[in-house]
């Protein structure tokens, strides 16, 4: 009995420090191209989704912290950095204006 509780806690541990790693970044676009985004995440990995409605979304986990990551259009070749971190982090794109990174704590520090 003891096995299975000591396993118990060790796999629940794991899934509760897997679930803090976690991000979500959620790209809004106004009068922008409704062409697909790139996520960069500096050779580990990369994701493109097409923008539906002014909105994208792209989801992971962060490996290491800190990761420099990049997120822009294909055409036009316009980007923006962001480090990439645990949690909710909105990136707003508006044509003349540029990239606008928000949501979790850091972001609003560097903003």
């Amino acid at each position: 009995m003891k096995k299975y509780l000591f396993l118990f806690i060790i796999l629940s541990l794991f899934i509760a420090c897997k679930g803090n790693n976690h991000y979500t970044i959620q790209v809004r676009v106004e009068n922008g191209p409704d062409s697909l985004m790139v996520f960069n995440h500096w050779h580990v990995s990369s994701d493109t989704v097409l923008i539906r409605d002014g909105m994208a979304v792209f989801e992971g986990v962060v490996d290491s912290f800190p990761r420099l990551t990049s997120i822009g259009f294909v055409h036009p070749r316009e980007r923006t950095q962001l480090v990439l971190e645990p949690g909710n982090i909105e990136v707003f794109y508006e044509k003349g204006k540029g990239f606008r990174i928000g949501g979790t704590k850091n972001k609003e520090i560097l903003q």
